[in-house]
């Protein structure tokens, strides 16, 4: 549901890193931090 990406950027001299997130991905991650059991009654 999400996948690391790095890539180098050139203004800061560094490797970066950044993750793809699918939207079901996104929603589980936000649904624990806000506590909601949404994720637990459909499944």
């Amino acid at each position: 549901m999400f996948q690391e990406v790095s890539a180098f950027c050139p203004k800061a001299n560094r490797k970066v890193r950044s993750f793809d997130m699918s939207r079901d991905g996104f929603t589980l991650l936000v649904m624990g931090y806000t506590g909601s059991r949404q994720d637990r009654l459909t499944h």
